[in-house]
């Protein structure tokens, strides 16, 4: 069970760091996106 549980602490933080950089890309992106508009 100890073995077990480890493993799913491991794969939220995986899910969490995957959610982190996506939401980081994204915020970036808009923020350009937002420039480009603003330029115009």
């Amino acid at each position: 069970m100890i073995i077990y549980s480890g493993r799913i602490i491991i794969l939220i933080f995986k899910i969490l760091k995957i959610i982190n950089f996506f939401d980081h890309t994204i915020r970036i992106i808009l923020r350009n996106c937002l420039k480009f508009y603003c330029n115009y």
